[in-house]
């Protein structure tokens, strides 16, 4: 099977973001970060620190480069009127 992981992961966020929407952004953050440290603990064995620690600064790196991704697609959904 073959897959783009570009389109897996819109699938799975879309499935994942209304359970987070409503909830408080500590509460939000907790369950993002419980979720991530899950996927850097899976990585054992020997060498597994440095592999978790490439990881993780990848990850940043992502998140950083998809923020102002999501902001446009956030703001386009706010009605210009109640855009401050």
């Amino acid at each position: 099977m073959t897959f783009d992981p570009r389109v897996t992961a819109e699938h799975i966020v879309n499935a994942i973001s209304p359970l987070l929407r409503g909830f408080p952004p500590e509460i939000q953050g907790a369950v993002l970060a419980d979720l991530v440290s899950m996927w850097l603990a899976g990585h054992m064995g020997p060498g597994a620190p440095e592999l978790r620690e490439e990881l993780l600064a990848g990850h940043i790196e992502l998140v950083r480069e998809l923020i102002p991704v999501n902001e446009k697609i956030i703001l386009e959904r706010i009605p210009p009127a109640g855009r401050s």
